[in-house]
């Protein structure tokens, strides 16, 4: 499939985690030693027609013009925002992100030398699995439904954990490999057993305060796209504020409340701008795909054992891979010069090399 996918976009597929991207753009951004803190935790934010502040737990505060949440699922920002937006409309409620999987999310060297380049996923009653390697290294996530949904931030044990994955032990994650054979190649000391939340939150802003990635919208890791969803987003923002800088370097909290209201409605209603594919399709793609390969219930059983089988591969990236890749935003004030592919980008810079 990766390289149908690179021979009709003319792009490889690369698969980064997220700690790997992270340390690349952190290494990429200069000053990086001052403009970035570790370890902070916002406390609160308050807006003024002119600005904000953030207070940090540590007790300093930070000034500026607007607030981007990117705190992740559990969102500080996200409450502090939203509690604002309840003191003006008491019909207003909050965010719920609940988890209806637990997972274990694990590194380790490919001691068995599995082959690398594919990507091995086991569906099961209630169960599924992924294990990605490559000639060093294997990456791994189980999956597990949660009897009833769990609503609050859970903490898990070590020994927790061990005793998730000894439920595992009998599964094949790859040919001739079962998951007893390579826990014990797995570094303990960076594997987690984590809830699976889910959640779309109703509203992504709030006078000069904006979500981003998992703090606005989260689905679980079964198809990988949870953080082109932030990237997208974050991408879209970035070109809208840079058109509005450009005639106005300090606009005021109504304009920048107009931005983000086009912004979220740019994402949250696609079709208002036509547009095929967006967060909230991703999203919902997510949602379904997960309880298919766990087999929620008998119509994902019955799709997922026959009647995707009868679905060809050509048809499934015409379908739903393709467009939303095609589709894809991009940076529109940093030129490129892209190459000639067999399907045609949606989008390109508004400025020429």
């Amino acid at each position: 499939m990766w390289e149908k996918i690179e021979q009709k976009h003319g792009y490889p597929v690369l698969p980064l985690l997220r700690r790997e991207l992270l340390n690349v753009l952190y290494e990429q951004l200069p000053n990086n030693d001052t403009v970035v803190r570790f370890e902070a935790e916002v406390a609160n934010c308050e807006v003024y027609d002119n600005g904000v502040r953030v207070h940090l737990k540590d007790g300093t505060v930070e000034e500026g013009s607007i607030v981007v949440g990117a705190d992740g699922t559990h969102s500080r920002v996200r409450q502090v925002m939203e509690d604002l937006q309840m003191k003006e409309n008491r019909r207003a409620s909050k965010t719920v992100m609940a988890a209806n999987y637990q997972s274990i999310y694990a590194v380790g060297p490919n001691r068995l030398g599995i082959p690398d380049g594919v990507f091995y996923e086991m569906r099961g009653s209630g169960i599924a699995a992924n294990l990605v390697t490559t000639p060093t290294e294997m990456i791994l996530i189980l999956y597990r439904r949660l009897p009833t949904a769990a609503l609050t931030h859970t903490y898990y044990t070590i020994e927790q954990m061990n005793e998730f994955a000894a439920s595992f032990f009998d599964t094949t994650v790859a040919p001739g490999v079962k998951f007893g054979d390579i826990w014990g190649d797995f570094d303990k000391a960076s594997a987690r057993l984590v809830n699976q939340e889910e959640g779309f939150a109703k509203l992504w802003h709030h006078g000069r305060i904006a979500l981003l990635g998992d703090s606005a919208t989260r689905t679980t890791s079964i198809t990988g796209l949870g953080l082109n969803l932030g990237l997208h987003s974050a991408a879209l923002l970035a070109n809208e504020l840079q058109k509005c800088l450009v005639s106005d370097k300090t606009p005021d909290t109504s304009v920048l409340s107009q931005l983000f209201e086009r912004w979220f409605v740019y994402i949250q209603c696609p079709h208002q701008r036509s547009r095929s594919k967006e967060c909230k399709q991703v999203f919902d793609y997510g949602y379904t795909r997960v309880r298919t390969v766990t087999w929620r219930n008998w119509g994902y059983w019955a799709f997922d054992r026959f009647i995707s089988r009868l679905i060809s591969l050509d048809r499934l990236l015409k379908a739903s891979i393709c467009p939303m890749i095609s589709d894809g935003q991009i940076l529109s004030y940093v030129p490129f010069e892209g190459k000639e592919t067999a399907i045609p980008w949606r989008r390109a810079p508004d400025i020429t090399l």
